[in-house]
């Protein structure tokens, strides 16, 4: 199960929403991912960022649909992990986003194998 956001980040301004979300969304999925919480997580950012609804696209990847649900366990051991500190830091620097980019959608999708047809 992914968790898929799409944002679009004027052109001019793409490194400086990535180093942002460096020390604010990488880290606490970082975090959640050394806890458990989720698998894996991906940015992937368009060579061509002035076309198309988004330029920017984050994922977050989940064991299960189970997984994404508020959990106050969950919650917890996170803001144990994550500390005040890391909290004060990300607000702060997560004041800017709203001048910078604009999420254009998410969407929860399911991650499939195609299987050979000649193993049947």
């Amino acid at each position: 199960m992914w968790e898929i956001a799409t944002i679009k980040v004027d052109s001019n301004m793409g490194d400086y929403y990535l180093e942002g979300i460096k020390s604010t969304w990488v880290e606490s999925n970082d975090v959640a991912k050394s806890l458990g919480h989720i698998e894996d997580y991906t940015i992937m950012v368009s060579a061509m960022p002035d076309s198309g609804a988004f330029n920017i696209l984050l994922g977050i990847k989940y064991a299960s649909m189970a997984d994404i649900g508020p959990s106050r366990e969950k919650y917890d051991a996170f803001m144990a992990a994550w500390g005040e500190a890391n909290q004060d830091s990300s607000r702060e620097t997560s004041k800017t986003y709203p001048e910078l980019r604009k999420i254009t959608g998410q969407y929860l999708m399911h991650e499939l194998t195609m299987l050979d047809s000649s193993s049947e």
